[in-house]
């Protein structure tokens, strides 16, 4: 894995050897675990990646992952937003497929009277179904929801069939 950036490349070779993930080496004592870098695009700050690197130790994994040490990185675009499938939402949460519809477009930011706009249906019924689903999902604020909806995990997210 590399950078374009020589600056960003040369950063990250400094963080993976400050996770001090050398086999040989017992010591983690006082080692970083966990560490943020920011690779930039040239020109193009909008399109910025945020690289979270997690060193996976097996002495801390209880070896689930072998008894090599290892390096998680998961990577974060700035300006991506969470696609959210109503079937999953869904099926997660036993909600009908209009509550899952109403409950994603909700965490999408969508206001009540657009959600109505756009599925052609009144106001009082788009009320009545996120009510609903934050029943069925024990949430009592939209913003619990949001939350809710926010934390499903991210491969779950996307069950495309290719």
């Amino acid at each position: 894995m590399h950078c374009r950036n020589v600056h960003d490349d040369n950063s990250l070779l400094i963080a993976l050897r400050d996770l001090n993930l050398a086999v040989h080496s017992q010591l983690h004592v006082g080692c970083v675990d966990r560490i943020f870098l920011r690779a930039r695009a040239n020109g193009a700050p909008e399109r910025d990646v945020g690289l979270f690197l997690f060193a996976l130790r097996p002495e801390r994994t209880m070896h689930a992952l072998g008894d090599q040490p290892m390096a998680l990185v998961l990577f974060h675009a700035r300006r991506a937003r969470m696609q959210l499938d109503p079937f999953v939402v869904a099926a997660c949460y036993d909600l009908t497929p209009a509550e899952a519809k109403v409950a994603v477009a909700v965490a999408q930011g969508q206001s009540a009277a657009h959600i109505a706009e756009r599925h052609r249906v009144s106001i009082h019924t788009v009320r009545t179904q996120l009510k609903s689903a934050m029943g069925k999902t024990g949430t009592s604020r939209q913003t619990e929801l949001v939350s809710l909806l926010a934390s499903m995990p991210m491969a779950a997210l996307d069950l495309r069939s290719n």
